[in-house]
């Protein structure tokens, strides 16, 4: 099952693809991301969608605590509908519960 991972940084949101398809079940997973290149190793970036300024990052993580998915975000997320089999990780509980409310109406 391939695994994509979805975080929300200060420059955009990130879809970062897990090179090892085991990688949670790793027992050296902390001690390998503890470094850049160790995160280099496990993780490969699919796609980033930039924010074009300050204010659209505020807008962007304004929605997330409302609980809503921006077409920024949605529109990310469409590089992977087509995986199949894909499990996707979230970093940021908020942006996770975004997602969830999103696919289940």
């Amino acid at each position: 099952m391939t695994l994509f991972i979805l975080t929300e940084t200060s420059a955009g949101y990130a879809l970062l693809k897990a090179k090892d398809k085991k990688l949670l079940k790793r027992d050296d997973l902390a001690e390998e991301a503890s470094t850049p290149e160790g995160v280099s190793n496990l993780l490969k970036l699919k796609s980033f969608q930039k924010f074009e300024s300050a204010t659209a990052a505020l807008e962007e993580v304004a929605s997330i605590v409302e609980g809503k998915v921006t077409p920024r975000l949605a529109s990310l997320l469409e590089e992977i509908k087509d995986e199949k089999k894909a499990s996707l990780a979230v970093a940021d509980p908020k942006l996770g519960m975004c997602y969830l409310n999103q696919h289940n109406h």
